[in-house]
């Protein structure tokens, strides 16, 4: 029994995505003034969250291609969007509400 433990948390690491999230190097800003939004958080697994009041958003724009992705409230995941290892981001671009 003590044999198999090692291979079975092994599998079920792999499965689970254990260890560290390496956040993706990517700014994120707000669309009309370019200034840094400093509580918006980006990582390689496609979640962004925020440490606001509201946490509301319309969409985000990818600088690769602008592909814009929906963003709802923190908590809450998008299933259309994800980021894999070694993607080039370059900016995360923050529409205000209503526009």
């Amino acid at each position: 029994m003590s044999k198999l433990l090692p291979t079975v948390l092994v599998a079920a690491c792999g499965l689970l995505h254990c260890g560290p999230t390496l956040p993706v190097k990517a700014a994120v800003v707000n669309c009309t003034t370019k200034q840094p939004i400093a509580d918006a958080q980006f990582d390689r697994m496609g979640n962004i969250s925020r440490t606001g009041a509201d946490g509301t958003w319309q969409t985000t724009t990818i600088g690769n291609g602008g592909f814009p992705v929906d963003v709802f409230k923190e908590g809450y995941k998008k299933d259309k969007f994800k980021l894999e290892p070694g993607d080039k981001v370059n900016n995360i671009c923050l529409m205000p509400d209503g526009t």
